[in-house]
């Protein structure tokens, strides 16, 4: 706003009601109780400006509403809401009206309607839902807090519940506040005397979800500070909450007087109005939707998108299948299959040899059907030294109905762990994954984790890479490989397949971490780049030996060029086709669904 030349014509105009909200496009919308008279010379009222990280005006004041507000601003995914009084303004990125609703109409519910201190509005910007938590009705202090939500892609109410578990008509209820996580858990904080014995009132929350449709309870009401006092004889009070949360802790911060060493049978030591936080547990504690939990975090290791002219140099292939990991169009495309075991180790000195991490984004794109070679994926500990060359622990896509360690009836395509000329881990992770689509592989090695009686060795995750998907929260794969076989110890990398089985891959993103790398920032382009068409990569001919060296799909010939092409039984790459005077052969490659 341009304050210097504004009418200034009402009082306190410095005072703000509103708040930044941080827009899923990195943008930033400012809204505020407006009493500068910029936008109307007689009153105060609602306004909004919409700025870049760096300062740059995107949209300039503009008016939401004549009336006044206090702090009801939430940006959702796409956009941003505003309830200003009766009335929630619904927006898009760039500041566009798109609907707008009457809480109380649409609800059936009496949320208070002025400049409503006592009641928010919250989302998150993963989330296409706002919610509203406060007293309804607003009349009077034992009235029940309820939570009602509404659909921001339509601006249509969705549901309600009652937050408090309490008495209505003995309790007493204070300042009402919600926040949502990234998988619309929400935590609704209030202040709360449940009964008459308390003399003081007590921050209390409930953590709730909602699935789009359905409210159901994670926790009952509960008081989150240890400093609360469950009688009303010791004087403590947290007043006025604050809340935020992720999708694995909650933070509530309040004002009161309490016990500096959170012994609250100690009395009061604070003066009023002394702020204070705690932090929780999240009572469903998830990873948030669309990215590995390193995104944008600072960790010692390596990272490779793949995206360079050429490929880094500290990578080096390993095992009797030679060189066939080529980087290009924007992918590293792995097809060694000769022999047994194969790798793409990340050779760089000096990083820990035992301890190691793989994350990387993968997909198949060619793969043979039930049968023993076909294989590919992450590798931890994979040893250079001639007795166990290019051997280690790994990761890997099979399609076999006749894996070891399987139950009766297991499906052909599942993830399962190798240790390689050793023996296959136990029964693998059940996901039938799909050609030509993007999976997070997270593949760990800590021999003997935790010590004690948690000895596992090798831990595994896989999901869909599809920007939405959270990364599940707890390892998926397990397994306790020593000391029945001794710990591989080497370098970490990329998993090829075996014994002439055809397994072509791509690798968009890896990263590497274990003691020793430097320290980076990891980051990552939110998506996989969509798929590449199949190539004949070269033809050579060498005496009256035609190779084919080809990527990316299954091989067909036939010798008419119209006639009726069929699939070259198991046919890998490079294959070596004799030249002969008749008949002649036409091949071509077909793209595996």
């Amino acid at each position: 706003m341009d304050l210097a030349n504004a009418p200034v014509t009402q009082p306190q105009v410095s005072r703000t009601g509103g708040k930044p909200e941080a827009l899923d496009n990195g943008n930033f919308v400012v809204v505020s109780d407006d009493r500068t008279g910029f936008l109307d010379p007689d009153g105060e009222l609602t306004s909004f400006s919409i700025v870049t990280p760096a300062g740059e005006v995107v949209k300039s004041a503009t008016l939401v509403d004549l009336n006044d507000i206090w702090d009801n601003v939430a940006a959702y995914r796409g956009g941003f809401a505003i309830r200003v009084h009766n009335l929630l303004y619904f927006f898009d990125n760039a500041g566009n009206p798109t609907h707008t609703n009457d809480i109380n109409l649409s609800s059936g519910l009496t949320f208070g309607t002025g400049r409503e201190d006592g009641s928010r509005i919250g989302s998150d910007i993963r989330s296409y839902f706002v919610y509203l938590a406060g007293q309804t009705p607003e009349s009077g202090k034992g009235d029940p807090v309820n939570v009602a939500i509404w659909d921001s892609r339509t601006g249509q109410f969705v549901t309600s519940a009652t937050v408090t578990d309490t008495d209505p008509a003995v309790q007493s209820v204070g300042r009402v506040v919600v926040a949502v996580d990234a998988l619309d858990r929400f935590c609704v904080a209030y202040g709360l005397r449940p009964n008459g014995g308390f003399l003081n009132e007590q921050t209390a929350a409930r953590v709730m979800k909602f699935d789009g449709a359905n409210v159901t309870y994670l926790t009952h009401s509960f008081f989150p500070f240890v400093n609360f006092d469950p009688d009303g004889s010791s004087g403590l009070t947290t007043v006025t909450p604050s809340v935020a949360m992720t999708t694995r802790q909650i933070c509530i911060a309040a004002k009161g007087t309490i016990n500096t060493t959170n012994n609250p049978a100690g009395g009061p030591n604070t003066a009023a109005e002394t702020t204070l936080y705690t932090v929780i547990s999240h009572p469903d504690p998830q990873n948030s939707p669309g990215f590995p939990v390193e995104y944008s975090q600072i960790v010692s290791g390596f990272q490779d998108d793949f995206t360079g002219p050429a490929r880094d140099p500290n990578w080096k292939p390993l095992g009797p299948g030679g060189d066939r990991y080529v980087q290009e169009d924007g992918v590293l495309k792995v097809y060694a299959s000769l022999m047994d075991p194969n790798h793409l180790i990340y050779g760089a000195p000096g990083y820990s040899n035992s301890v190691q991490e793989v994350l990387a984004r993968m997909r198949v794109v060619a793969f043979g059907k039930n049968l023993d070679g076909p294989r590919g994926g992450l590798a931890v500990g994979v040893m250079t030294n001639s007795a166990d060359l290019s051997r280690g622990i790994n990761l890997e896509f099979r399609d076999f109905l006749t894996d070891a360690n399987e139950p009766a009836g297991q499906q052909a395509r599942k993830l399962k762990f190798l240790n390689d000329l050793v023996a296959w881990g136990p029964a693998g992770l059940k996901l039938a994954w799909t050609n030509n689509v993007w999976y997070w592989l997270r593949l760990r090695q800590e021999p003997n984790a935790g010590g004690g009686t948690n000895k596992l060795d090798v831990f595994g995750k896989v999901w869909p890479a599809d920007g939405v998907t959270p990364e599940p929260y707890a390892w998926q794969m397990t397994w306790d490989y020593t000391p029945a076989a001794a710990a591989r110890r080497g370098f970490a990398g990329i998993t090829a397949a075996s014994g002439s089985g055809l397994a072509h891959l791509e690798v968009d993103y890896v990263l590497i971490k274990a003691e020793g790398l430097p320290s980076i920032q990891v980051d990552f382009d939110p998506l996989g780049p969509p798929p590449n068409p199949p190539e004949f990569r070269s033809l050579t001919l060498s005496g009256t030996t035609l190779t084919i060296d080809f990527f990316g799909g299954i091989l067909q010939s036939v010798s008419e060029v119209l006639g009726s092409w069929s699939d070259v039984t198991n046919a890998v790459s490079p294959r070596n086709v004799p030249v002969i005077s008749a008949p002649q052969q036409f091949y071509r490659l077909r793209q595996q669904p």
